[in-house]
């Protein structure tokens, strides 16, 4: 039984964890993309390079590599 609660426990703390690094990646990519609309190039790539930290294993990271070398190519 008290194995079993473990189990639960463990298991809501890593849903949770999960949703807020979700939260995290969103919060940096929305800001990066405004960064990015107002020409803050160095600012936008820093929040993208952040945003692939939180969540590295994602698939939506490769259109941020995009954007950092778009961002690249500029400068």
């Amino acid at each position: 039984m008290f194995v079993s609660r473990v189990l639960c426990l463990l298991w809501a703390v890593s849903c949770f964890a999960t949703s807020r690094a979700q939260e995290h990646y969103k919060e940096w990519v929305e800001l990066g993309m405004s960064q990015l609309e107002h020409d803050s190039l160095a600012e936008a790539e820093t929040s993208f390079r952040k945003a692939m930290t939180v969540s590295p294993a994602l698939k939506s990271n490769a259109i941020l590599f995009r954007h950092i070398g778009f961002i690249s190519n500029i400068q």
